[in-house]
């Protein structure tokens, strides 16, 4: 019991810290939602760090790389309907295409006109 006590960080979270726990609970999302079966048909799509992208039509363009190749989600699970709620207040109510264009900077939900 100490011994995990002395290993516990204390005080605010540091933004490598939030950025891995992202990553990971992300590739959870996306292991437990999309199987190799259902994307080897869809050419739109790639797997980069074990996190699935949609490829864009916007190639030439210098922008950063979620808004060229944002992550795929699945629009039925908890964490995407989270992710949009907190979207949604963190603009204060925005309206569906303004809270769309804001996800789709980093996430695709599949069906996002739906989802939101």
């Amino acid at each position: 019991m100490l011994e995990a006590e002395s290993m516990t960080k204390k005080g605010q979270l540091s933004l490598d810290e939030l950025e891995s726990a992202e990553i990971r609970l992300i590739q959870s999302v996306l292991t437990q939602s999309f199987t190799d079966e259902k994307l080897i048909s869809n050419q739109s799509v790639f797997r980069y760090d074990n996190i699935i992208r949609v490829k864009t039509r916007i190639t030439e363009r210098i922008d950063a790389p979620n808004f060229l190749s944002p992550i795929l989600l699945p629009n039925y699970c908890i964490f995407t309907q989270r992710l949009v709620e907190h979207f949604h207040l963190k603009n204060h109510l925005a309206g569906t295409q303004l809270l769309l264009s804001m996800i789709r900077e980093k996430y695709w939900v599949v069906g996002g006109r739906r989802t939101v």
